[in-house]
């Protein structure tokens, strides 16, 4: 048996492999830490998330929120002039209860004949009771035929025309707005000596409106704070009256659609005089929902935040499932390439691809060191026998004689040669000498198979045995067994002047003790002993064993 050889004395190592790398290889491509890469995906995943949630904030939910901020803000706008109008839907109301009386349409055609319509009808309280500054009664001429004013900060009557109002100018414009039996309802807004007010007019007629009107009657209404208030309750928004201090195109009427500065928190319109297109007052709206919509509102910064948390978790789980087991093996391997020595990774991969990789690269360290073993067996394997060679020889020798030293063990030298095998290769053939030492090399590895026992073949017909830790009979009965042996093979040697078969002589050097041996005395001395005990068995007549006990001296 021949016993392992450690790198020192191998010349190659077991399980291992010297790996280099050009330095151009080094160079030539630039890497970067899979750790670095995904920190800068995840940072570009940060920008283009940014980008998209400000891009999808501005371009699309801030004019959306705008556009329905402006809405809310122009239908509130809306809801004042509707709350406007249908003010003036009432005093209409009341208009028409008067205009269309069978008392009022005598009276216009003949007012001489009830004197007593206008003292029991029109009276200081009538205008409080209506709210009213102006009552005029026209006939279908456009002629007066009463009016009267009315003062409700002093509660006194006054002369119409001080209200400074040219009503049948107003009515002859107004031809236009009658149907086509000649009845007219309409009311618009005005401005008074007393201040804005709304002008009410309608035709004349009986109650049952079956006879064709006869005259006009004119309500001429204040609007006043109490007016504003009311508007206020109705439209739930703040509202105040503007003094008209600015130039008529400055002010932008109460009915137009469109918001004048976008979205703001009060805003002025005004109501125009329809006949003459002038402003006849300022109302001052304080819109409800006024806030410009914030470029971030809370629930964009959730989100933003929640998608940016996203890169986060995913860079730790990169360093923990990837990154780190990565460079725990890459460390491995660097420190298998500094020692050049390579061996299988026990580090698992937590994903299955990576796994695939170390298992891919315990694969190829396991055949790098069958083919490195396959290697050492044949770089120390006589090919033809089996046994050791030469080389081998030269390398096991020493490391058993060391260990026999250090154990104070005995050792066996015995140097075997085939009594007259040249004359069998001659007689028998190569093919006859090949296998017969096939044959030698068979019953030699048969009778050395312990770790202390070695046999190799040292060249041509000569072998090499050593066995360590036998006492001097035992290593004279193995060598004699060993001859025994090779001539049971009965190998026929018809050209041997010393038997009809083939025979081998032994020569031995046994040590009591390796350790005595002087440090003169090396391995190459040893096997100079044992050779000399050879060529004495030789001389003897061969097919015999001859040991030479160590004495001190070699």
């Amino acid at each position: 048996m021949m016993p392992s050889i450690p790198p020192e004395h191998s010349g190659a190592t077991p399980g291992s492999a010297k790996l280099t790398s050009p330095k151009a290889a080094d160079t030539a491509h630039k890497t970067v830490k899979i750790r670095h890469y995904v920190a800068r995906l995840m940072l570009l995943y940060t920008f283009l998330v940014l980008g998209l949630a400000f891009g999808y904030r501005f371009f699309y939910e801030l004019p959306r929120e705008a556009a329905l901020l402006e809405g809310i803000q122009l239908r509130e706008v809306a809801s004042v002039d509707n709350a406007l109008k249908f003010s003036l839907t009432r005093i209409e109301l009341v208009l028409e209860d008067w205009a269309y009386w069978d008392d009022s349409y005598a009276f216009v055609q003949a007012p001489q004949q009830f004197p007593n319509y206008i003292p029991t009808n029109i009276t200081t309280g009538t205008f409080d009771d209506l709210g009213l500054i102006g009552i005029q009664y026209l006939n279908a001429e456009f002629q007066v035929v009463f009016e009267q004013g009315y003062d409700p900060r002093s509660q006194s009557l006054l002369p119409f025309s001080s209200l400074d109002i040219d009503v049948i100018a107003r009515l002859r414009s107004m031809d236009s707005t009658e149907d086509d039996d000649g009845f007219l309802l309409h009311s618009e807004w005005i401005t008074s000596a007393l201040g804005p007010a709304h002008m009410a007019v309608s035709t004349i007629s009986t109650s049952n409106a079956d006879r064709a009107p006869v005259g006009y009657l004119v309500f001429i209404k204040l609007f006043t704070q109490e007016d504003l208030s009311e508007l206020t309750e109705m439209t739930r928004l703040p509202l105040a009256m503007l003094a008209l201090e600015h130039e008529p195109e400055e002010w932008l009427p109460l009915s137009a659609g469109v918001l004048e500065a976008g979205i703001d928190w009060q805003r002025t319109r005004a109501l125009l005089d329809q006949h003459t297109g002038l402003p006849v007052m300022g109302i001052q709206i304080e819109h409800e929902f006024s806030q410009v919509p914030p470029m971030l509102s809370v629930g964009t910064v959730m989100l933003m935040l929640g998608l940016l948390a996203v890169p986060l978790v995913i860079l730790w789980i990169v360093e923990l499932r990837l990154v780190r087991p990565l460079e725990h093996n890459a460390a491995r391997i660097k420190r298998m390439v500094e020692a050049k020595q390579l061996s299988e990774l026990a580090h698992k991969f937590p994903l299955n691809e990576l796994e695939d990789i170390r298992l891919a690269f315990n694969r190829a360290v396991v055949l790098g060191q069958e083919q490195q073993a396959r290697l050492q067996d044949l770089s120390n394997t006589d090919g033809l026998t089996g046994l050791a060679n030469k080389r081998a020889l030269d390398e096991v020798a020493d490391i058993m004689f060391r260990q026999a030293k250090r154990h104070q063990q005995s050792m066996l030298w015995m140097i075997l040669d085939l009594d007259h095998f040249k004359e069998f290769n001659d007689t028998q053939g190569h093919l006859a000498g090949d296998d017969a030492l096939r044959q030698v090399g068979n019953v030699l590895r048969e009778l050395t198979h312990r770790a202390t026992e070695f046999a190799a073949r040292s060249g041509g017909e000569e072998f090499v045995l050593i066995i360590n830790g036998m006492s001097e009979a035992e290593a004279e009965q193995r060598a004699d067994a060993i001859r025994v042996a090779i001539e049971a093979m009965d190998i026929k040697h018809p050209a041997s002047s010393v038997a009809p078969v083939l025979t081998v002589s032994i020569g031995a050097l046994w040590l009591a003790d390796a350790s005595s041996v002087a440090p003169a005395d090396n391995v190459d001395r040893l096997l100079d002993v044992a050779d000399q005990a050879l060529y004495r068995a030789k001389r003897q007549g061969r097919n015999r064993v001859v040991v030479t006990t160590y004495n001190g001296e070699a």
